[in-house]
């Protein structure tokens, strides 16, 4: 156990912390009633947090003690996402009530959860047999993804790729790609095409290729080029293809000319939206 930590994103961590009665045992009022421990983490950290708990005592002085621990990202812009493990806060004492599940909605409010020895009542008397710890575990969660666009004329033995010359009047193969690169999932993806005014989208021409596919297109409705496609849920690692058909119209192009559309493709998810650019050469 240390006080500082450098978290890795998609692993469980567990945090312990220490309580003690240090009265002496034949002190008036030796025995700590209305023993509560609470803990304040973020959500979202970016870059370093510093969580702390605070125990407090309706008897004791000082009334609140409190230590804190510093998590440390991968960079000082790093995001992650701290999730408390359900059911994992427990008590570990010397008395009867060790091994006592703790209510984790209690332990991350402000009135804080009620400690004990013998029984879960508040009380630790003094000395080292109802000294103790409370561990819980957290998850940290990274949200991120990625989506990419590459094209190629239609039945051409070109590969596919950001940057693609065309001519008037060509059908251009599009090929939309969205992987889930983060540590968590993520539900309702929306996949999106946003074509410039010289292509035009081919009614009936969308495909879809996933792990619900076995890796094969299967026939996709129309919409990926209007609001776009709900794609639903992705697991960390989870991918889709989608591929569709454009054609390239003259009445938007003079003279030859490179057409590029920083945000040709997109991808909307709970973390936010990313876009794809693409490049063309488009020769009248």
């Amino acid at each position: 156990m240390s006080d500082q930590l450098t978290i890795e994103p998609g692993k469980v961590h567990t945090a312990r912390i220490y309580f003690h009665n240090d009265a002496a045992p034949t002190a008036t009022g030796s025995i700590a009633t209305g023993v509560r421990l609470n803990v304040q983490m973020v959500d979202v950290m970016t870059g370093s947090t510093a969580p702390f708990a605070t125990l407090t005592s309706d008897n004791a002085q000082p009334r609140a003690v409190w230590d804190g621990v510093t998590l440390i990202g991968a960079s000082s812009s790093s995001q992650a996402a701290l999730r408390y493990v359900s059911d994992s806060a427990k008590l570990h004492v010397g008395g009867s009530a060790d091994g006592t599940q703790l209510d984790g909605n209690d332990l991350f409010s402000s009135r804080g959860v009620t400690l004990g020895c013998d029984h879960v009542d508040g009380a630790i008397p003094s000395g080292d047999r109802c000294a103790g710890f409370v561990t819980f575990e957290f998850r940290v969660d990274q949200p991120d993804f990625v989506v990419t666009a590459l094209a190629k004329i239609e039945d051409s033995d070109s590969p596919f790729s950001d940057h693609v010359t065309v001519h008037v009047g060509d059908v251009v193969e599009v090929r939309l790609m969205f992987q889930n690169t983060g540590t968590s999932q993520f539900d309702n993806v929306i996949l999106c095409a946003i074509l410039p005014a010289s292509m035009t989208y081919v009614d009936g021409s969308s495909e879809r290729a996933n792990s619900l596919t076995n890796g094969e297109y299967t026939p996709l409705r129309d919409g990926i080029a209007d609001r776009g496609i709900n794609e639903g849920s992705f697991q960390p690692m989870g991918n889709v293809f989608v591929k569709f058909d454009v054609t390239i119209q003259g009445d938007a192009i003079t003279s030859s000319t490179w057409l590029s559309v920083p945000s040709f493709a997109r991808a909307t998810t709970s973390a936010g939206y990313k876009e794809a650019p693409m490049t063309f050469a488009l020769l009248g």
